[in-house]
């Protein structure tokens, strides 16, 4: 029974109060098993009542964080929630009055200095933070005090493997979330309660998982392992596989080589993989994961991925894959096909080719694949004798008759040689112009005036994409290469002959046609082109043909026209539009306002080199 002494006059309704409240400690008493106390309190009830001076109380809630406090104040019996972090309380200023304080559900005493794990804690409390002090211990005994503990955050302390006492938690069996993030372990904690639904070990030391180690966690939803020593030789195959209720595993910042063998499948959403050392993804390792959402391998050296890696990945939404040095060959031709028939329910981010050259920084859902170009492709290459900043590269479609037409502008690296245009109308003439910048064009300021240092005049060539509804000539030429290792070795031999000899014979003929073009154009050249002080040697080139006067395209059923550099071509008599597309650092495209008549009109700027449209720069 519970003895108590009023000696002060008080109002019916603070009676009832605390008569509701020692109700119900005797019944949360009697629940888990403790013992009825008999209770002399050390200060009288108006105390009881009275919220501390240095703490503010908002009716069950009382908040005593931020005061420098190194000992916890007498409270209300009535509370509900302590906020004591971010003081400098210690274990010795923990009072054992706690223990009567039978409605307490959560504590914050994270950022303190508790040296060990704190005793006399309430026994009905269900959460309670201890991060950022400097616990050593994690005794059983202490855990066993609070049998309704569901959440215990114990991150930036100095909790190690073996100074977890064996069955630590053995006497909580309604623990769900156990945090030990930044601690000192080295392997996964044993005699974890099988109630366990969410754990988190990130940036510990941990290096070795055995078999054994998630046994009995069959409610697990939620494992993170980020910042580990973890290697691929030292995880148990049947690891992760025992997990079978995990809906999202974080093996980030470790040391895998590929991905570890027989995850989870049946219900895992989140795959975390990024800042390993992945170098394969073999075939198989992500089968059965029908539910995964979001799959991240960012930061690692991956080039490539097997065909069918992601066939069961049918509710995948985010694919997350930057940092990888990607080779986009014909490798990856099933994965482009399949990223355009996932359409717009999948967002990828960093599938961006770093091999071959020609296709640099070009996104692999935006590259044509396959042999010969699409209907609405154009693919130009250029060469320069001298190195420069930036190039700027416009291209105008011809219309046949007084419509508008449109101008494209973009700005193209200095150390790129190819780009391919597309998303262009199919069976429609382009004029395709090109001009290297100054390196000081390419500043942001340029850019917004609309000025360039550069005063080339442009290479300009005139191309055609091709009918769709023309059958491509170059498809005869695509032969089996089983059918070509079949041939004689004579026969071989002989062919590979004749058509070197034809190849010289041509080689001569266009070179001596060249050299007498060249001449008679360096004679025009030196009589009227205001370029000839310029170093620059710029031309475009298909196949072998080279000329520094022209720009050539290659193309589907293109035809060439080439346009000499001092003649400028016969302005169009359409009215046009500018669209300048910027590039991500900023630098500038257009040419001074001296091109620009008229400057009234506003300018609005996009970007197509990462794909990402924008408004239009217009003026007619």
């Amino acid at each position: 029974m519970l003895i108590h002494t009023y000696t002060h006059t008080y109002t019916q309704s603070h009676i009832h109060k605390h008569t509701h409240i020692y109700t119900h400690g005797i019944v949360n008493v009697k629940t888990v098993g403790w013992s009825v106390y008999t209770i002399s309190t050390g200060y009288d009830e108006e105390e009881d009542l009275v919220c501390p001076s240095v703490c503010r109380c908002d009716e069950d809630f009382i908040y005593c964080n931020d005061r420098g406090l190194s000992s916890i104040p007498p409270l209300p019996l009535s509370a509900t929630v302590l906020y004591l972090q971010n003081n400098r309380i210690d274990n010795a200023g923990l009072p054992t009055s706690l223990e009567r304080h039978l409605t307490v559900r959560v504590v914050y005493l994270y950022d303190n200095e508790l040296d060990d794990f704190p005793m006399h804690l309430p026994p009905s409390l269900r959460e309670l933070h201890l991060q950022d002090n400097n616990i050593r211990t994690l005794p059983r005994a202490t855990l066993a005090r609070m049998p309704l503990l569901e959440k215990l955050h114990l991150d930036d302390n100095s909790v190690s493997t073996v100074s977890i006492e064996d069955k630590a938690f053995v006497d909580n069996p309604r623990l769900r979330l156990l945090f030990l993030s930044r601690n000192h372990l080295s392997s996964i904690p044993s005699g974890l309660p099988a109630s366990l639904e969410e754990l988190r070990l990130d940036d510990n030391r941990i290096s070795t998982i055995p078999t054994h180690a998630f046994r009995g966690l069959s409610s697990l939803r939620r494992l993170v392992l980020d910042g580990n020593l973890l290697a691929n030789q030292r995880i148990a195959d049947d690891t992760f596989s025992r997990l079978s209720n995990l809906t999202e595993l974080s093996l980030v910042r470790n040391s895998l080589l590929t991905p570890p063998l027989n995850l989870p499948s049946a219900h895992l959403q989140r795959l975390s993989l990024q800042d390993n050392a992945l170098i394969h993804m073999p075939r198989g390792s992500l089968d059965g994961m029908r539910r995964l959402q979001r799959l991240d391998l960012s930061g690692n050296n991956l080039t490539t991925l097997p065909r069918g890696l992601f066939k069961d990945l049918d509710s995948l939404g985010q694919l997350l894959v930057r940092g990888n040095p990607w080779h986009c060959g014909c490798n990856l031709r099933w994965l482009h096909d399949w990223l355009h028939a996932r359409g717009n329910s999948i967002t990828v981010r960093g599938l961006t080719c770093q091999a071959p050259e020609k296709v640099r920084d070009i996104a692999l859902k935006d590259l044509t694949m396959g042999g010969p170009l699409a209907h609405d492709s154009i693919r130009v290459t250029w060469s320069v004798a001298q190195p420069t900043s930036s190039f700027r590269l416009s291209w105008l479609r011809l219309g046949t008759s007084a419509a508008m037409g449109s101008i494209t502008e973009t700005l193209v690296r200095g150390d790129r040689r190819e780009y391919l245009l597309t998303s262009l109308h199919p069976r429609s003439s382009y004029i395709i112009c090109m001009v290297p910048l100054a390196a000081s064009s390419g500043g942001k300021g340029a850019m917004a005036g609309g000025d360039t240092d550069s005063d080339e005049a442009p290479v300009c060539a005139k191309a055609e994409t091709s009918d769709p509804s023309q059958p491509d000539g170059g498809q005869e030429d695509n032969q089996d290469p089983e059918h070509m290792a079949a041939l004689p070795l004579a026969g071989i031999i002989g062919g590979a002959t004749v058509i070197v000899s034809l190849a010289l014979i041509f080689a001569i003929f266009c070179w001596y046609g060249h050299r007498a073009g060249r001449l008679s154009s360096r004679d025009q050249y030196s009589r009227g082109s205001s370029r000839k002080s310029k170093h620059y040697d710029d031309y475009i080139e298909s196949g072998t043909k080279k000329d520094t006067t022209i720009l050539e395209i290659r193309g589907p059923g293109f035809q060439m026209t080439p346009m000499v550099t001092h003649q400028p071509p016969k302005p169009l008599r359409e009215d046009y539009i500018i669209h300048t597309i910027f590039p991500s650092n900023g630098t500038g495209l257009y040419k001074g306002a001296h091109q620009v008549s008229n400057a009234g009109y506003g300018t609005n700027r996009g970007y197509r080199e990462r794909g990402i449209p924008d408004i239009d720069y217009c003026y007619t």
